[in-house]
């Protein structure tokens, strides 16, 4: 019988826009999980820990060292054979990824497909390059102060920039700026969105050395102090895109897409579709339009539940000497500890392990928790789904 709470050993990434050596979250959290052979190297990059079965960079289980897929292919009870069933689970997987991400410069736009597309073009098209056929619904938590580009702006806006932005409005034909214009201000929102996406679609096409031409005379005409009143609230994150991103066009994104500052605690959910971007953040958690705080909490507990039925995270912490329970979950979870150290106690006290920082655990469906400190405090965060 295999245990239903067990340490796992995460995957780094290390893309050239994370945070470098020991600067990075990431690395820090590294040291501590018990990656065989991980040493932080000053010199590199840092950006993203993965907690989950993801092809090309899945988890182990930290005492056998066998991968976590194999391993839940043995004892699919630990996933729930309702979990399996809803979300048509093979080989092992567990519905979710689990990331961290430290944030050494802004990222660029991206757009994730639904479920459709994903299964049926992405994948069945070029299934060597995307293995992964499944939808990339997400949730951005944040764990320090963090900002964003997420869903577009009100037509209304992108018009106004059109009419007093010259470089922005120069990138496109006179015909869809009018069309653009004329639709404003509709109520049809089919048509806003027709609109929206004929910009868009537009602008990601654009002639890169005409872009990059615009974007020079842009940067240096706000350098010079000759924005108009109505450029005041883009200017400096155009600035601090292109000192991050030198003549790159995609800063022209600054005039279409809604900007967001985060505090500690924000979570942002990104829906399939929806152009996005990271831009600063030396601390995040996670990836799943509107912001919220934790949608509910009990004591220590703090759940931020988006509208993505795969995924749901519990931020937990204990305080000194506490204790904090939590009832069995119809689904597995995967929970990191990112400040101090505890105990995880299951089988009604009858089983404990003992995790600090960094450490990754896997917590079956079905398994009552208890979560205890004794020394010190401890902070964990818990992704799991759960199904009715």
């Amino acid at each position: 019988m295999t245990e239903h709470v067990f340490r796992l050993i995460p995957a780094v990434q290390n893309y050239p826009w994370g945070k470098k050596g020991s600067s990075s979250l990431v690395s820090q959290l590294a040291d501590g999980a018990g990656i065989p052979d991980f040493k932080i190297d000053e010199s590199k990059h840092y950006a993203e820990m993965w907690m989950g079965t993801q092809y090309n960079a899945p988890m182990r289980v930290h005492s056998t060292r066998q991968l976590l897929s194999e391993h839940l292919v043995a004892h699919p009870e630990l996933i729930g054979e309702s979990v399996i069933k809803q979300f048509g689970l093979e080989d092992g997987q567990v519905p979710f990824l689990f990331k961290i991400l430290s944030l050494d410069k802004a990222l660029p736009v991206q757009i994730h497909p639904n479920q459709h597309i994903a299964e049926h073009k992405v994948h069945s098209e070029n299934p060597r390059e995307h293995v992964d056929s499944n939808h990339k619904s997400k949730m951005v938590l944040a764990l320090s102060d963090f900002s964003a580009l997420c869903g577009f702006l009100s037509l209304s806006q992108v018009s106004e920039f059109l009419s007093f932005v010259p470089e922005f409005a120069s990138l496109f034909p006179a015909d869809l700026k009018d069309h653009f214009t004329s639709v404003a201000h509709s109520l049809n929102e089919s048509e806003c969105k027709a609109a929206l996406k004929d910009l868009f679609s537009y602008y990601a096409q654009v002639d890169k050395e005409e872009a990059t031409a615009q974007l020079k005379r842009l940067v240096e005409r706000y350098q010079a102090g000759k924005e108009s009143d109505e450029e005041n609230i883009v200017k400096s994150l155009v600035l601090q895109l292109h000192e991050m991103y030198p003549n790159d066009s995609g800063i022209f994104c600054a005039f279409i897409l809604n900007y967001f500052d985060f505090k500690p605690g924000h979570a942002l959910s990104v829906a399939t579709g929806e152009p996005h971007a990271y831009v600063t953040g030396g601390k995040t958690l996670i990836q799943p339009t509107m912001f919220t705080r934790g949608s509910t909490h009990t004591s220590g507990s703090l759940l931020y539940n988006p509208p993505i039925d795969e995924l749901a995270v519990m931020q937990v912490i204990v305080a000194k000497g506490g204790v904090e329970s939590h009832h069995k979950l119809r689904g597995p979870s995967i929970a990191i500890v990112v400040e101090g150290e505890g105990t995880v106690v299951w089988a009604e006290g009858a089983k404990r392990l003992g995790v600090g920082r960094g450490q990754v655990v896997f917590i079956a469906a079905g398994t009552e928790v208890k979560y205890s400190s004794f020394e010190t405090a401890f902070k964990l965060y818990r992704a799991f789904v759960e199904v009715a």
